[in-house]
């Protein structure tokens, strides 16, 4: 396996490649490489901003496909503007560092211009190399119009490290560790195998069919999640997370102002804290063994199945019912209010605190 610890640097005014003009002022340049079958075994990427799509490759050699995209700005045409980004690719050991260099000593702001709408308007602000920079997002943004799109083929056990800062990633049936942190954007990831870690300062997280624990942190947006096998941890300043069809051993779910949703989800260990939401927690799984529900303003609901489930609940709530349709035993009660009781042997434990909010515990049937 080639280990070279040298240093590659692509200056993009010194490659042929296709120029292919999307609008009358833009411009963009192609920067194909493929490396050797298996002489890569992790890859780290860094990128300021545009679009980050990886999928599995079909055969052991690692593809890219780098499109550094540029606007004209004050005087500088398009292609002078794309000149100023250099792509870096050096060797680590038996890895890869990707990373698109910008002018940061000239430019502290960059506009974004793939960016229309939706999601992706506004500003975000950021540090790269330690420097703080400012970028626009959408046509109508100020900042150098310059941006890069990475387009990868990796084969399987390749772990990834991504530092992609604004835009949208999406990783498709990849197969290895992924680590991806951003400062605003756009996250899919769908049928992955093994751990998986993000960390987005804003915007939304998407998952389906993954096999691995997975952990998901956004300042700012909705985590979703379908089809989970092992454990999760999910935490968003403000949104909702929801999770559909889940299997593994602990949950944890934070959102300052949100729902927590969750469907056909068995863990046997389960923490979940709203400052402001609702909480339902579908799950087939009667033998769990602590569940613990705090949510500031907002009901709580647990819709569990008839046969085979056994716990102790506990409820501390400044105003609010709790409803049982499971017979029950060992009623606590507060100012004939109902605060705890018992389902079948009482063998685990639901601990439910809310501020003001209801309780429910719903009997399901197959």
């Amino acid at each position: 396996m080639r280990t070279n610890t040298g240093t590659l640097v692509i200056a993009l005014g010194l490659l042929t490649c296709a120029a292919l003009a999307r609008a009358e002022s833009d411009y963009s340049k192609d920067i194909v490489r493929r490396f050797d079958e298996g002489s890569v075994s992790h890859l780290r990427l860094e990128n300021l901003a545009g679009r980050l799509l990886l999928e599995r490759a079909d055969g052991k050699a690692l593809e890219l496909r780098a499109t550094v995209r540029a606007d004209a700005f004050g005087d500088l045409e398009a292609r002078d503007v794309a000149q100023l980004l250099d792509l870096r690719i050096e060797r680590e050991g038996e890895g890869i560092l990707i990373k698109a260099s910008y002018p940061l000593a000239r430019y502290d702001r960059y506009r974004y211009g793939d960016a229309d709408g939706g999601f992706f308007s506004g500003t975000t602000q950021t540090r790269v190399d330690g420097q703080k920079v400012r970028i626009s997002m959408g046509r109508k943004g100020d900042g150098l119009p310059l941006w890069v799109d990475f387009q990868l083929r990796v084969p399987a056990e390749v772990d990834c490290d991504l530092r992609h800062l604004v835009g949208s990633v999406k990783a498709q049936a990849l197969r290895g560790d992924l680590r991806v942190d951003c400062a605003s954007a756009e996250i899919a990831i769908a049928r992955h195998e093994g751990a998986v870690l993000v960390d987005s300062g804003s915007g939304d997280i998407r998952v389906e069919g993954q096999r691995g624990t997975l952990r998901l942190d956004t300042g700012s947006g909705d985590i979703k999640v379908e089809d989970l096998e092992g454990d999760f941890a999910a935490d968003t300043g403000s949104g909702d997370i929801v999770l559909k069809r889940g299997r593994g051993e602990r949950l944890d779910a934070d959102t300052g102002s949100g729902d927590v949703l969750l469907s056909d989800a068995s863990y046997p260990q389960l923490a979940i804290d709203t400052g402001s939401g609702d909480v339902r927690v579908g799950s087939i799984l009667g033998a769990l063994r602590r569940w613990k529900v705090d949510t500031g303003s907002g009901d709580v609901i647990f819709q569990l199945p008839g046969a085979g489930s056994s716990f102790r609940l506990e409820v501390d709530t400044a105003s609010g019912e709790v409803e049982c349709t499971f017979p029950s035993r060992d009623l606590r009660l507060e100012r004939g209010r109902i605060r705890g009781l018992t389902v079948g042997d009482g063998a685990g434990l639901i601990i439910v605190d809310t501020g003001s909010g209801d309780v429910s515990l719903v009997e399901t049937h197959p």
